[in-house]
């Protein structure tokens, strides 16, 4: 059980990457101006949306099924870690409604909106990064990850959050 459960956390982690990723390159880019179908690209920009809004899901899920793994060893650490995912989620999730809205109004780069978009995505990292560290120092003091990968996370995450 044990095993299935971290593939699938392991998996979760791996999906969250593309689905962010190409949602809201999709939903940066501008249309282009050589005549393509107004009505087809709009509908590509949708699944855009629905490919981070997509990633938000699996970021909650990835943090409740952490947390559910941590709790009985650190519970500052799970309770840390479940808030963070959740407060990257919704911001991920508004970084991307916010470009959805910006293509709509036809104000791809340069809006106000675009700027408060780029806020919340460097807010939910830094977010993930504050919440990640106790998580894996936890993780790593339990042995349940190998202390290589416990400090290359936290050592990682200091970077994302310093910036």
């Amino acid at each position: 059980m044990d095993r299935t459960r971290d593939i699938t956390i392991g998996l979760l982690f791996i999906s969250a990457f593309p689905l962010y990723g190409i949602g809201s390159s999709i939903l940066e880019t501008p249309p282009s101006d050589n005549g393509d179908d107004e009505t087809s690209f709009s509908n590509v920009v949708g699944i855009g949306l629905l490919l981070v809004l997509a990633n938000s899901v699996v970021v909650f899920i990835i943090g409740r099924m952490l947390k559910e793994i941590v709790a009985p060893i650190d519970k500052f650490a799970a309770d840390a870690y479940i808030h963070v995912r959740f407060l990257e989620a919704l911001l991920l999730a508004l970084t991307a409604s916010i470009n959805f809205y910006n293509y709509h109004r036809g104000e791809m780069n340069g809006s106000s909106n675009s700027s408060v978009a780029q806020w919340c995505y460097r807010i939910a990292m830094i977010g993930l990064g504050t919440g990640s560290m106790p998580l894996l120092t936890a993780l790593k003091n339990a042995k349940l990850i190998p202390i290589w990968l416990g400090w290359s996370g936290i050592v990682g995450y200091f970077c994302v959050v310093i910036g």
